[in-house]
């Protein structure tokens, strides 16, 4: 579940819902003017998952292999197929990794992704992970549609301090101010605590995954293993650092 997630997760940083839903049901119609081109594939035609809170975007042609069912409280969205947990989506609630925030004036919803590890002895094991692979549609397509930012943004914005580099102002919450330790050297900055490192940025040549660019410049993050929960906290933060970059003018997000 973690390698599938991550994979996800980096894809897009590397992510209204249901105006007509009655009970445990969901309206799905076809969205036949929305044709979304995802890398370098062929035009996905997709169709529309109504729920409270967004227009949820699936491939059409898993539409009759997969069954919608929502939960309200916590509101979840729960896609299935031949009675087997796909994934489900959690909004404000719910278990599951955080993977983005709907970021809105009358409030932000945190989005949770449950992502259950499918049996590979199963006969239909290809379709049914070939299926759940199709989350990252919906993540991509939430990012297209509403601002939809990366970890979890609170209603209030988090305090936060400057850091001078030789590229662009990075941007940290406060709340780790004493307990990280910032560093240059050449074109990485380097977080670390206790001597731990936490993670880096790159900026251009070197090691690390491309999350977007600066004025034609990439920018990469590269992590650590670590066991601590506190430092795993400071590491996670690095999503606050690409949420103020992605208010830059010359930051362009890396498409998934």
């Amino acid at each position: 579940m973690k390698k599938l997630l991550a994979t996800l997760l980096l894809c897009l940083m590397v992510f209204s819902i249901m105006t007509g839903c009655t009970n445990n049901q969901t309206s799905a119609t076809p969205d036949e003017t929305d044709d979304v081109v995802l890398e370098t594939e062929a035009p996905v035609t997709l169709y529309e998952i109504k729920t409270d809170y967004a227009t949820l975007k699936f491939p059409e042609k898993y539409k009759d292999d997969v069954d919608i069912n929502i939960e309200k409280e916590p509101y979840t969205v729960s896609f299935l197929s031949d009675d087997t947990l796909l994934f489900t989506l959690g909004f404000n609630g719910g278990e599951g990794d955080v993977i983005g925030t709907l970021v809105s004036n009358s409030g932000n919803t945190v989005v949770r992704v449950n992502l259950p590890v499918l049996d590979t002895k199963a006969s239909n094991y290809d379709k049914l992970s070939e299926i759940q692979e199709q989350l990252s549609v919906i993540l991509t397509s939430l990012r297209k549609d509403y601002q939809f930012v990366d970890g979890q943004v609170t209603g209030e914005k988090e305090e936060v301090y400057q850091i001078e580099t030789s590229t662009v102002p990075l941007y940290y919450p406060v709340k780790w101010k004493d307990k990280v330790t910032v560093t240059s050297s050449g074109n990485t900055v380097r977080f670390s605590s206790s001597d731990k490192p936490l993670f880096d940025i790159v900026f251009g040549e070197g090691d690390g995954i491309v999350v977007g660019s600066y004025n034609g410049t990439e920018v990469k993050i590269v992590d650590y293993p670590l066991e601590d929960e506190e430092m795993k906290n400071m590491q996670e933060d690095v999503n606050v650092i690409l949420t103020h970059l992605q208010e830059e003018d010359g930051f362009v997000l890396a498409k998934g």
